[in-house]
């Protein structure tokens, strides 16, 4: 006889986690939680179904998309056609509109929930690891990373289900949105993200020498001060919400920094287009109408924000010599890595 919870713990897959709640929600568990009825479904019909919704990343992709929500775009546009469905990937995220505009034939893996352990080591609802996509032919990898590794956007949900549970339809609850995760852990998270991301960027170097990386962080949700109905967080809860994204920004920043890799700052190119602005670039708390059904996300991007963020990408990409020819001069004198200094 099949152990649903054996199986369900070798898949990755926590459906009721065994803590108390706190003031802080893990992102990552919710995503997980959204998907455990999928994978219950899975487990349920055998092997041929696994087989099926395992997604091998395939490679000789010019262009690989790594990341999580906030680069999979959940809600935007229509999702990507044959894309894992609990993985809420849009066909107009912006690695999307990147390839379309540039003609790079793109390898799409980000997954809403998804970590740093999720692109080095996979374990994500039956994934491999993100970075597996990766190979010699790879010439460009975009990474939008460490969100759900410090709990950034599981915070946000939690507070304003607590503040408004009203608001939250009964399959978000039953998925745990309103789970709690103690402060500690959050900063504990922000102790190791640097050397995870690091990793990440040294995984893909492995893999692909040549290729440029780029980290896009994470479109500004909160505005610069204050809150507003659209939030459904107290003024303290927002406050401390722009801590986190501050933080994660500069972590970001730096280890973009130290691997020499470039940067895209979403955080600046979305800021005025908050929750709480005239013209918006993000979802406020607002959810799909359906819990398995593609659609919009709290406190995600939009498809303004992705849009924004698909042109800096494409200035930025233009302004690398041609593929060949940086392939040429990488080789003669590949910067040597910096060393992330906490």
């Amino acid at each position: 006889m099949i152990s649903f919870s054996k199986t369900r713990r070798q898949a990755g897959i926590v459906c009721f986690p065994r803590r108390k709640p706190g003031p802080f929600s893990s992102a990552a568990v919710l995503a997980q939680k959204v998907a455990c009825g999928i994978a219950v479904l899975v487990l349920l019909t055998g092997p041929l179904a696994i087989r099926h919704v395992v997604q091998l990343p395939a490679g000789n992709a010019e262009y690989v998309a790594m990341g999580s929500s906030f680069a999979a775009g959940p809600g935007d546009g229509q999702r990507a056609p044959g894309s894992y469905f609990p993985c809420m990937r849009s066909s107009e995220n912006y690695a999307h509109l990147l390839a379309k505009r540039t003609g790079m034939k793109l390898k799409d893996v980000t997954c809403s929930g998804a970590t740093t352990r999720h692109i080095l080591d996979g374990g994500q609802l039956f994934q491999p690891a993100q970075v597996d996509a990766v190979d010699t032919t790879t010439k460009l990898v975009t990474v939008t990373i460490g969100g759900n590794d410090v709990f950034y956007l599981g915070t946000l949900g939690a507070w304003a289900c607590a503040n408004d549970p009203a608001a939250v339809p009964a399959g978000a609850r039953w998925v745990g949105l309103c789970m709690g995760m103690s402060n500690d852990r959050v900063q504990k998270a922000f102790v190791t993200l640097p050397a995870q991301m690091t990793r990440v960027v040294q995984e893909i170097h492995r893999r692909a020498p040549v290729a440029r990386v780029l980290f896009i962080d994470y479109a500004t949700v909160l505005p610069s001060q204050g809150t507003c109905g659209q939030l459904h967080l107290s003024s303290q809860e927002a406050e401390t919400g722009r801590q986190i994204a501050a933080r994660l920004a500069a972590v970001t920043a730096e280890v973009a920094r130290a691997t020499n890799s470039g940067l895209i700052k979403a955080s600046e190119i979305t800021q005025g287009h908050d929750v709480c602005s005239a013209q918006p670039w993000v979802y406020g708390f607002v959810f799909s109408e359906h819990i398995l059904r593609f659609g919009p996300a709290p406190f995600h991007p939009r498809i303004e924000a992705m849009t924004a963020i698909a042109e800096a990408l494409a200035t930025e990409v233009a302004r690398e010599p041609p593929y060949l020819e940086r392939q040429t001069m990488r080789k003669e004198t590949l910067p040597r890595q910096r060393t992330f200094h906490e």
